[in-house]
């Protein structure tokens, strides 16, 4: 039986000697810890140059930490952006939160105060109409002031009365 062809093995130990050498200009280097600092990892200027020559992928501190267990490297790495997205947005957003629940407040307050002063504006009013229909004649009114109020039903609506309540409260005054 024939052997059956297989594929020559990728990366074999050796056969890169006759690839052609990466080189890495020293400024670009420069330049780029510049840019990042991170990318230094501790490391001087010619050993980051080294490391990228010899195919080494430029990593931060964080992440040459794990790269003994690759699979953890690539799990860490969406993981701390992660953290540092939920962090960051969490700062934010605490801090609009309070801004949003102060002014809230505030207007609630002023919400509270709106509507005691509406109230006081409707019982003063309610007030003035039962006094004035106190000052008319007391047949006339019993006779006909449910009828001759009642065309005034809207404002009465918006008063939070009735023409029999108004009509009570006048013979209060009245007494």
């Amino acid at each position: 039986m024939a052997k059956r062809w297989q594929p020559p093995p990728m990366n074999e130990p050796g056969a890169d000697a006759g690839a052609p050498q990466v080189k890495v200009d020293e400024k670009v280097v420069r330049k780029m810890l510049q840019v990042n600092p991170a990318m230094r990892a501790g490391r001087t200027t010619f050993q980051v140059k080294r490391d990228l020559e010899g195919g080494q992928a430029v990593t931060t501190a964080s992440e040459r930490a794990t790269t003994a267990a690759p699979r953890a490297a690539s799990a860490a790495a969406p993981a701390s952006g992660r953290t540092e997205l939920d962090e960051t947005l969490g700062f934010f957003l605490r801090g609009k939160e309070e801004s949003f629940n102060q002014r809230l407040d505030e207007l609630a307050a002023r919400r509270r105060e709106l509507e005691s002063e509406e109230h006081a504006v409707r019982q003063a009013l309610a007030a003035e109409l039962a006094k004035f229909v106190s000052m008319l004649d007391d047949k006339v009114v019993a006779l006909h002031g449910v009828a001759a109020l009642s065309h005034h039903k809207s404002l009465l609506e918006r008063l939070g009365v009735t023409p029999a309540q108004l009509l009570q409260e006048a013979r209060r005054h009245r007494g």
